[in-house]
């Protein structure tokens, strides 16, 4: 099963990560203070239906960025691009070297919360 977090103000813009992936985002959520421990629950055991505000997906997103991957060096690293995390299940990456895995997941994350209206998560 997947987890598909959907813009507020725009259907079509979307991110997809499996079940255990988005539990683990929901950690460094947590790591970083974001949001309170109540809404992060709900978001790591019941998350469908939930909602995050577009002032608080910016906030993640800029914590993501300053805090997880602030030490990435993105110019010698190749990751999948942005278009791989609409739908990831489709996609064949042979030479795709799963250690960058979560690192390019969370670029996309963090791109995602700072371009949304807030997102739904289904």
């Amino acid at each position: 099963m997947s987890v598909i977090l959907v813009d507020l103000g725009n259907e079509a813009h979307d991110v997809v990560i499996n079940n255990a992936g988005w539990r683990a985002t929901v950690e460094v959520v947590r790591a970083i203070g974001v949001l309170e421990e109540r809404r992060l629950e709900l978001l790591e055991t019941a998350w469908l239906g939930e909602r995050v505000a577009a002032d608080e997906a910016r906030a993640i997103g800029h914590a993501v960025l300053a805090g997880p991957l602030a030490d990435v060096n993105w110019l010698d690293d190749v990751y999948p691009p942005q278009s791989f995390w609409k739908d990831p299940a489709t996609k064949s990456w042979p030479e795709y070297d799963r250690d960058t895995y979560w690192t390019s997941w969370l670029r996309a994350f963090a791109g995602f919360c700072l371009t949304c209206d807030g997102f739904v998560v289904h």
